[in-house]
C-alpha cells in the first residue's frame, strides 16, 4: 500500500483534495488521520455520520491497537502531542533510532499498527491522509517500511486569512459548533511557519517522493492536476469509474474520514472552482498585513503581490 500524505497549512484545500482522490478506485482517504485518538475520545463524528468509535471501519481499527479505554486514548494523544509540534519538525526527521520506551517510539509504534489496521481493513492500494501537519509527514517517513508521497498543497495566505476569518457551520464541532474566527496575524505567521516546515520535508525526499501544487492551480484545472498526481506516484488513471462526471463537476460519495473541513460531510454532485472571494471581500488592512508579512514566500510560491481582482 502507498501512502499520500498531503501537507501544508490550513484551509488549503486539502479536503477537497481528499475528497476526490478517496473517489478513485484502489484509493482510501482517511481525512485527517493524525486527529483518530483525539476525536475517538471526543466522541466525534466519522464522515459516513456514524461517531467514530461506533463507525464500522474505525471500531475495528481501534480494537486492533488496542486504542479503545479513555486511558488508552489519553495516553497515545500524550505522546502525539509531545512529538507532533511545527518546532519538533527537523527533529522528527533527523533523530536517530529513538528509544522504544520513548515517547516518538511508542507513537511510532502505534502509528504504524494503525497503518496496518487501516490497509487490511479498507484493502486500499493507496491511503490518502490529508493530516497537512509536516512533523506528522516526517513521522510517517519514519517508520520505514511504507511506500510515503509527500505532496505540499499551497494557497495563497491572503485567501487563507480571509478564510480563517469566516465562521463556518461543523456538524462534528461538539464543543465549538463551527470553525473560524481567527485573526489574519496569527493566519499568515501559522501559514508561513507550516509551509517553512512542509518545505523541508519536501525537498529532504526530493522529486521522485514529493511534489508542490499550488490550490488556485488545482482548482484551475482539477481534472488534469488529478491526472498529474496519479502520474506522480505511479498510478494508472482510471478508464471508468471516475469521480468528474462532467467537466470540473465531481460525484461525492459516503466516505470515512476521522477529521477536516465540514465539507467531507457533503455528497452527490458539486463543482470544483476558485474561492477567490478574498479578491473582493477581504479589508485593505487585513490585507496590507497579510502581504506584508509574508512577501518573501508569496514570490517564493509565485503568487502576485498585488493580483487584480476579476470581474
Amino acid at each position: 500500500m502507498k501512502i499520500l500524505y498531503i501537507t501544508g497549512s490550513s484551509r488549503c484545500g486539502s479536503t477537497m483534495l481528499a475528497n476526490i482522490l478517496g473517489e478513485l478506485p484502489g484509493f482510501f482517504s482517511a481525512g485527517e488521520l493524525r486527529f483518530l485518538w483525539d476525536r475517538a475520545r471526543q466522541g466525534r463524528l466519522c464522515g459516513c455520520g456514524s461517531p467514530i468509535t461506533a463507525c464500522e471501519l474505525w471500531s475495528q481499527v481501534l480494537d486492533r491497537t488496542a486504542a479503545t479505554s479513555p486511558g488508552r486514548l489519553d495516553e497515545i494523544r500524550a505522546w502525539q502531542r509531545s512529538v507532533i509540534r511545527l518546532h519538533r519538525t527537523p527533529g522528527v526527521l533527523t533523530s536517530g533510532s529513538p528509544r522504544a520506551s520513548s515517547s516518538l517510539g511508542r507513537y511510532l509504534d502505534v502509528l504504524g499498527r494503525t497503518i496496518g489496521s487501516v490497509e487490511r481493513s479498507t484493502a486500499c492500494e493507496v491511503l490518502v491522509d490529508s493530516s497537512k501537519h509536516p512533523a506528522q509527514a516526517a513521522a510517517l517517513l519514519r517508520l520505514g517500511n511504507r511506500d510515503v508521497s509527500i505532496l505540499q498543497l499551497v494557497r495563497d495566505p491572503r485567501a487563507v486569512a480571509y478564510s480563517q476569518l469566516r465562521w463556518k457551520p461543523n456538524p462534528d464541532g461538539v464543543r465549538t459548533g463551527g470553525m473560524g474566527g481567527a485573526s489574519p496575524l496569527w493566519s499568515v505567521l501559522h501559514w508561513s511557519a507550516s509551509n517553512l516546515a512542509s518545505d523541508l520535508v519536501r525537498h529532504g525526499l526530493g522529486a521522485r517522493h514529493s511534489t508542490l501544487l499550488r490550490y488556485e492551480d488545482l482548482v484551475s484545472d482539477p481534472v488534469g492536476h488529478v491526472g498529474r498526481i496519479l502520474d506522480w506516484i505511479d498510478e494508472p488513471r482510471p478508464l471508468s469509474p471516475t469521480p468528474f462526471v462532467e467537466g470540473r463537476s465531481i460525484a461525492l460519495g459516503p466516505n470515512h474520514t476521522v477529521s477536516g473541513n465540514p465539507d467531507r460531510f457533503t455528497r452527490g454532485r458539486i463543482e470544483v472552482r476558485p474561492d477567490d472571494r478574498w479578491l473582493h471581500e477581504m479589508r485593505d488592512r487585513d490585507r496590507r498585513t497579510a502581504t506584508v508579512l509574508t512577501s518573501p514566500l508569496l514570490l517564493h510560491y509565485g503568487y502576485e503581490m498585488r493580483p487584480t481582482p476579476r470581474s
